[in-house]
């Protein structure tokens, strides 16, 4: 999909909170620390292989949870908020436009993590903080709009 030439991508982000934490999981592919994110798929059934279909975005939201915390989960995301942003790629340095469908998981405690998983629990303000590093600017930019998401249903 494309806008004035620009392609779009979509991302469902995940923002698994316990306790006031945020999850950041190490991305090795970006060398930094950032909040769990997944593109949305297309899928193709056989007996429509002309007509894809898009991934529901709190079925990619919640496949976070496999590949992030390693397991299965009953929880219910809710969407927090929805970020259309032209962006310069950090990987391929392209101008995209993105779109971000931010989804909230409150997690009754900070559990064990996958053997493997590089993943630290930041309170927001630690992921704003620009000393602190690697962190991704992607998730530093999702955290800020969704504290002044928050702040404006206060």
């Amino acid at each position: 999909m494309a806008v004035q030439g620009f392609p779009i991508v979509e991302v469902a982000v995940t923002v698994f909170r316990c306790e006031g934490r945020l999850l950041l999981v190490f991305n090795a592919g970006w060398g930094a620390f950032t909040l769990p994110m997944t593109k949305r798929r297309q899928e193709t059934q056989p007996q429509h292989p002309h007509a894809p279909r898009n991934e529901a975005w709190d079925d990619a939201a919640m496949r976070n949870s496999g590949e992030c915390l390693g397991r299965t989960s009953t929880a219910v995301p809710t969407l927090a908020c929805e970020v259309t942003e032209w962006l310069q790629s950090d990987r391929d340095g392209k101008v995209k436009r993105f779109s971000f469908q931010v989804y909230v998981v409150d997690l009754p405690g900070s559990e064990a993590f996958p053997p493997g998983l590089i993943a630290e629990w930041l309170l927001p303000e630690e992921v704003l903080d620009e000393r602190r590093r690697p962190i991704s600017p992607t998730a530093r930019f999702l955290v800020g709009r969704l504290q002044a998401e928050a702040a404006l249903h206060a």
